[in-house]
């Protein structure tokens, strides 16, 4: 009798002995790291005198739409910082006032709305989004 090793065979046994969690369990905990996240970013931001925004936007091979808002600052050190504020699917119509409503909405929850000095946006259906926002904003053209 000749007794053949299948390494794989053992590793493939070893996935099978673990159990993941319930899918329950995997959202409340990314609920709950999300809020966490979250509260961290407002602390940090609020600690900045002024914030550049960039936006962009685009769609994938199925024409799902997403939008991510990045936000840019110095520190009190001079250091220069980049952070996501938010990237979500977009399932309204992309007008002007849409995509302003949403970019105003996750501004104003993370208390940076009138901090908010300029903002870059990435296509030509968002050009008037600075109108949108409070008079000190400025709109820089991306090319």
């Amino acid at each position: 009798m000749t007794l053949i090793f299948f390494p794989w065979v053992c590793v493939y046994f070893v996935y099978l002995a673990y159990l993941p969690p319930h899918r329950n369990t995997v959202q409340r905990q990314l609920q709950s790291l999300y809020s966490e996240k979250k509260s961290k970013l407002i602390q940090d931001l609020s600690k900045v005198d002024a914030v550049a925004i960039t936006c962009d936007f685009w769609c994938d091979k199925r024409l799902y739409s997403y939008i991510c808002l990045t936000c840019h600052y110095l520190t009190s050190k001079n250091e220069f910082i980049s952070k996501i504020l938010s990237f979500s699917s977009f399932r309204d119509r992309h007008t002007t006032a849409n995509i302003s409503m949403f970019i105003k909405k996750e501004l104003k929850e993370l208390n940076i709305y009138e901090k908010t000095g300029s903002i870059t946006p990435s296509r030509s259906n968002m050009l008037k989004i600075s109108e949108s926002l409070h008079d000190n904003t400025k709109q820089i053209i991306c090319s």
